[in-house]
């Protein structure tokens, strides 16, 4: 279980805290039975709390709202149609042989179709049992956070102040900056991915797409990378609209995806968005590297280092330390010991960083 296995080696203050995991495999139908119980339950309390003062066609039809909202719900449908888009839409493609975690994993039967069939009076008897298969439940339990992500945040503050932005999102690099040094690509970074903790930290999650840096030596050909990474890496896989160009072009990536998903985030922190339809525009053209008219100017030093984030190079594109160590995050992070070059651009191997003083904390300056 890629998710549960990730989660629980990441402990960091801006990263939703994981605390335990465990699987459930209930009798043939009883899980449904549950679902059906809790949505009547559900839609009568809201029918018996909104009741007072409607007229009787209004019931009606908060009734049908309801049944329609639960059932989508608890069938786990899909919201979005598939030609809309927005953060939320998630792609799974040409999944090869990656580490995909399937819910609907059935538990193993202690008895074969021979003992079923005589178990059971007939034939067509038999074939019912064989299709009433219980299914596995798996339960992560997480920190608790707010119930808006910063998606939803972001629909609600249009009037942002600048260095509130910034600061958040130095956060959200910092817990980036963390799962990279772990070995981890987290591939599906978005703002509904980000969250808040009760007193308003930042906290990333949803590690469900999270998969391993592949660290070899012998990468001197484009044949040896693309072999290297098809066997660990699956293709398009992400958000669409925060995928960088090799994802979805199926073509071998690194941690440096995790980058360009980084400033699609952080030109959506800088740019308030009236309408959906202008957010998917404006996103649309940051892809092909058109900016809205004033961006340049008015944020100088966030255009420079969006243009790196986003290059399609992915060897263009500066790592979480080169992203702190420039304007105008740099202001962060003065009294931290200052970044080897060397790793502006390229990741430090595990080795470089047990043996670095680098990544320790700065101690407390006196004043």
């Amino acid at each position: 279980m890629r998710e549960v296995k990730a989660l629980a080696k990441l402990e960091h203050q801006f990263i939703v805290r994981y605390f335990q995991a465990w699987q459930e495999c209930p009798p043939v139908g009883w899980q449904e039975e549950q679902d059906k119980l809790w949505k009547n339950k559900t839609r009568d309390e809201y029918l018996s709390s909104e009741a007072d003062g409607l007229s009787e066609s209004s019931i009606k039809s908060s009734q049908s709202y309801i049944n329609n909202k639960y059932n989508l719900e608890i069938n786990n449908v899909n919201f979005k149609k598939e030609n809309e888009e927005g953060d939320s839409f998630i792609i799974f493609k040409n999944s090869g042989n990656s580490e995909s975690i399937n819910l609907e994993n059935i538990c193993e039967s202690n008895f074969s179709q021979n003992e079923l069939y005589k178990k059971n009076t007939g034939l067509n008897n038999s074939r019912r049992s064989l299709n009433k298969i219980s299914k596995v439940y798996l339960y992560i339990q997480m920190q608790l956070c707010q119930k808006h992500s910063l998606r939803e945040w972001l629909c609600d503050n249009l009037d942002r102040e600048p260095n509130m932005v910034l600061l958040m999102f130095d956060q959200i690099v910092q817990a980036v900056e963390y799962v990279h040094l772990q070995g981890l690509i987290h591939r599906d970074l978005k703002p509904s991915n980000i969250f808040f903790s009760p007193d308003g930290q930042i906290k990333v999650g949803d590690f469900g797409l999270v998969t391993e840096i592949i660290e070899d030596t012998d990468l001197s050909t484009e044949q040896n990378v693309k072999c290297v990474y098809d066997e660990s890496h699956t293709a398009n896989v992400g958000t669409e609209l925060y995928m960088s160009p090799e994802q979805i072009n199926g073509k071998p990536y690194t941690y440096k995806v995790d980058i360009y998903s980084l400033g699609i985030i952080l030109f959506e922190l800088l740019t308030p968005f009236s309408t959906q339809m202008e957010r998917s525009c404006a996103l649309s053209n940051l892809r092909n590297s058109k900016f809205p008219q004033d961006f340049q100017f008015k944020y100088k030093c966030e255009y420079d280092l969006l243009l790196m984030m986003l290059s399609t190079k992915p060897e263009k594109r500066p790592t979480t330390y080169g992203i702190r160590s420039r304007p105008p995050f740099n202001k962060f992070h003065i009294s931290e010991s200052p970044i080897s070059k060397d790793w502006l651009f390229e990741l430090p191997t595990k080795n470089s960083i047990c043996n670095s003083s680098i990544l320790r904390k700065p101690s407390a300056e006196t004043t």
